[in-house]
């Protein structure tokens, strides 16, 4: 039979009560009788049985995180600051996968909500959507994109600036037919550095061409097969700006195959950063996200409305990305000033 606070208590000559602080480590037991009651505890392989515990806290001690695709390095590198911002508050994380497929996160909601998780991280399948859908989920929840919800706060980054800026950096390389290979049609980050590309161009002089703009899957084989459409066609492009570095793979994969100079005939960039991108066979040109301060603010943010260690204000946090230019792209031209950051 297991050992419970009742034996301790009897062992140790003590009320349930100063057990259960002393455990606890609550204030209300003197450090003499703490100790006492820790060795009795110790000799007797007490092993507490969580969730009684947490029925009575009202808490289970985990977060859920919900994300998109795992296999992408970008979310993989949330996934690990979220567990290991939850682990230092003494918290477990539960991790689901959507597959961009929005009855799967009603599934992986629901899932959530039965395993009486303390609060939820989400990135929205369709974030370009209504977010009064992500008001009512029963739990405090954090998204992982930009949110016009009033009672919802969110982390994310400035898409449209981080579009902006890339479109710039390929404009300075002396590129001018760009094309613009994004990810899915209603996610509201690729329609924001659709936005910001946009921008770029006509602050330039040139109007943008629908028919240099694709939408697809974040994938590496939705880039392969985007760049091949493009570079077969009459007028190619020179260059590609992708969704993500997933995508720009796929498309660098083809240019490849093709004999296709990067970057002297053609510029390939991403965006993200993730890892991989930057080895040295590689070496993409791709715009930066802060995946660890994402993930941790994020959690923290969670912690402080589950715990109520800040007031209850939503916030929305703008996180600020960086241009990394690599191989990818050609020289820049020096006489525009760019803000760039050289790798």
């Amino acid at each position: 039979m297991s050992v419970t606070i009742k034996d301790i208590a009897r062992e140790a000559g003590v009320s349930y009560a100063s057990v259960s602080r002393a455990l606890s480590g609550n204030r209300g037991v003197s450090m003499e009788t703490s100790k006492r009651i820790l060795e009795v505890a110790k000799r007797l392989n007490y092993s507490p049985n969580g969730i009684a515990r947490h029925l009575v806290n009202q808490r289970s001690k985990t977060l859920g995180l919900i994300l998109p695709d795992i296999s992408n390095p970008f979310f993989a590198d949330i996934a690990l600051a979220v567990i290991h911002t939850a682990e230092k508050a003494g918290y477990q994380t539960i991790l689901s996968n959507t597959d961009w497929e929005p009855r799967t996160q009603e599934r992986q909601l629901l899932l959530m909500r039965e395993q009486r998780v303390d609060g939820v991280i989400l990135k929205p399948v369709q974030d370009a959507g209504d977010d009064i859908a992500y008001e009512n989920l029963g739990l405090p929840a954090v998204l992982l994109h930009y949110s016009g919800s009033k009672v919802v706060s969110c982390v994310d980054t400035d898409h449209e600036y981080g579009g902006y800026l890339m479109t710039r950096h390929l404009l300075g390389c002396g590129c001018r037919r760009i094309a613009f290979l994004g990810g899915l049609p209603d996610s509201r980050s690729n329609l924001q550095r659709l936005e910001g590309y946009a921008r770029a161009l006509r602050e330039n002089g040139l109007t943008p061409d629908a028919q240099l703009v694709r939408h697809g899957p974040f994938t590496s084989e939705n880039g392969y097969a985007l760049a091949k459409e493009f570079l077969q066609g009459h007028t190619p492009p020179d260059a590609l700006f992708c969704g993500n570095d997933v995508i720009a793979l796929g498309a660098l994969q083809y240019a490849q195959e093709a004999g296709i100079q990067v970057p002297q005939s053609l510029c390939i960039a991403g965006f993200d950063g993730i890892s991989y991108a930057s080895l040295a066979q590689i070496r993409l040109t791709t715009i930066r996200q802060d995946r660890q301060r994402m993930g941790e603010t994020a959690t923290n943010l969670l912690l402080d409305a589950i715990e109520g260690n800040a007031a209850p204000t939503v916030q929305k946090i703008l996180l600020t990305p960086t241009l990394l230019a690599q191989a990818t792209t050609g020289e820049i031209n020096r006489s525009e000033s760019l803000p760039i950051e050289i790798d």
